[in-house]
């Protein structure tokens, strides 16, 4: 467990939390009891971390602090998406659902065995936006371009399926942008980064025409269908945020 406490300390830093739960997901079985204590730690963005990477694990074993989870209105989201992640069932956030479901003993029916990592690209995102109201365009580059409706405005994030780590490991990359970047809001967009759950605000677009962006990068093996429409729209609407934020900013 001395190995996993500092990767679980590092999901508490933005700029550390991708990687820590990459090497957390690789650890597999031997990091889901360290992460069901982190369950409990004073850190909003440690226990979201911890919640999705439970969920990603398939952790059967979590099921019951998962369900306790839906009781934290910090995470409750992440809980609730695991569980489904798990089980395969959707319950909602209801707690009291799930924790009749759990005392009937049907985690039994839990989804079995990994993401379909045999999943081609195109069958992974077409699967992911059926039936919602998400379109996607494949771009010539080989990444995708998807419209997401917020309200009476739409939000487009790019989807990059040919990311590798240093290792070799393949990634999905998730990005939207947000706005031009004024040099003078970049203290306060790394600031942001430490109130938020998931994703973060970076810089992109080169230094002549810098852009923040909200981007949020998985490990592709772990990335089924539900998993990816669901970070698809957090950072849709964390982007769309972020834009409305910039845009009261510059007309000051």
């Amino acid at each position: 467990m001395a190995d996993i406490d500092p990767l679980i300390s590092r999901l508490r830093d933005y700029r550390t939390r991708s990687a820590a739960k990459s090497e957390l997901l690789e650890m597999g079985e031997k990091a889901v009891d360290p992460l069901i204590a982190a369950l409990d730690s004073p850190h909003a963005g440690v226990r979201w971390s911890v919640a999705v990477t439970l969920g990603e694990l398939k952790a059967e074993k979590a099921l019951p602090h998962l369900v306790e989870a839906l009781k934290d209105d910090e995470i409750m989201s992440a809980a609730e998406e695991s569980l489904t992640n798990i089980t395969g069932e959707n319950l909602g956030p209801d707690y009291d659902a799930w924790k009749r479901w759990i005392e009937m003993g049907e985690s039994d029916a839990a989804a079995e065995g990994p993401a379909e990592t045999a999943m081609t690209d195109s069958d992974l995102v077409a699967k992911a936006v059926y039936n919602t109201a998400v379109s996607a365009d494949e771009q010539s580059d080989g990444g995708w371009s998807l419209r997401v409706p917020i309200g009476n405005r739409h939000q487009d994030v790019a989807l990059n399926l040919k990311v590798q780590d240093q290792d070799g490991v393949p990634l999905v990359k998730i990005s939207t942008q947000s706005g031009p970047a004024n040099r003078k809001l970049y203290e306060w967009a790394l600031r942001q980064n430490f109130k938020i759950s998931a994703g973060a605000i970076a810089l992109d677009g080169g230094p002549e025409r810098p852009e923040f962006v909200v981007v949020e990068v998985l490990p592709r093996a772990v990335v089924t269908p539900q998993v990816l429409i669901k970070v698809v729209g957090k950072i849709a609407r964390k982007g769309d945020q972020l834009r409305n934020v910039l845009e009261k900013a510059s007309r000051k």
